[in-house]
């Protein structure tokens, strides 16, 4: 059987990041990346979307065993982010990617897999109360069977970030409502429709990914934590 590793890395930002240290990195941006970064209102978001950005270039750097700067993206018309044909070196495969980030948190899912997405939440921040405007009557049940508050939390997340992975696994961010499909009401993943999921809880955070299943093929997902001054003081 073909094993196919999806790995997962994730950056736990701090409260306060130097300005001189975060401006120097500001050169890894394109200028289409560098005016998006500018039209962020805050320090937080800012530093989010740069992370994410370093993340990334970084690790498919790695993977293509070349410098970070020759990396570049391109967005589809939904605005999932691909690697540009140009960067791949010649004879390798092509690498695919997705990034998310909340709440000084800012994840990255590698494969080459073309059909991947992650998504990351904060569990202490409670919108419990719109669940009937999103959710489906068997998931508002699964999220009322929770033990307790930080419980029902934990499981509401659950099935918001393995909706959000898949919507943007296939391409379509926000465009697909999240009652118009199902997804796994369960903590340890597996393999659900034509998808594999695999959720991680890291502190107050819950990851979620969802790859595109491929017969004979078994996913290994791989979690590592990386230093943000790993990052932007190398």
């Amino acid at each position: 059987m073909e094993v196919k590793t999806i790995k997962i890395y994730f950056v736990i930002l701090p409260k306060e990041i130097p300005k001189d240290i975060l401006y120097k990195k500001v050169s890894i941006l394109d200028i289409n990346e560098r005016k998006i970064f500018e039209r962020y209102r805050t320090k937080d978001k800012k530093i989010e979307f740069l992370t994410g950005r370093i993340l990334a270039k970084n690790m498919i750097s790695k993977e293509f065993n070349t410098s970070n700067r020759k990396i570049s993206f391109y967005k589809n018309s939904f605005g999932k982010l691909f690697v540009e044909r140009d960067c791949i070196p010649r004879g390798k495969p092509p690498i695919y990617f997705n990034l998310s980030h909340s709440n000084g948190i800012v994840t990255c899912a590698i494969s080459s897999n073309l059909h991947i997405g992650i998504d990351v939440e904060n569990i202490k921040q409670d919108y419990l109360d719109i669940m009937e405007q999103i959710y489906l009557p068997k998931e508002i049940e699964f999220v009322n069977n929770g033990m307790n508050k930080n419980d029902k939390l934990r499981r509401f997340y659950l099935i918001w970030t393995l909706k959000e992975s898949l919507t943007k696994a296939l391409g379509l961010g926000l465009s697909l409502s999240l009652k118009s499909f199902k997804v796994p009401l369960d903590f340890n993943g597996g393999k659900y429709m034509n998808f594999v999921f695999k959720t991680f809880i890291v502190n107050d955070y819950i990851i979620s990914v969802a790859v595109l299943y491929k017969k004979g093929v078994f996913y290994k997902f791989t979690l590592k934590k990386l230093s943000w001054k790993k990052l932007f003081c190398t």
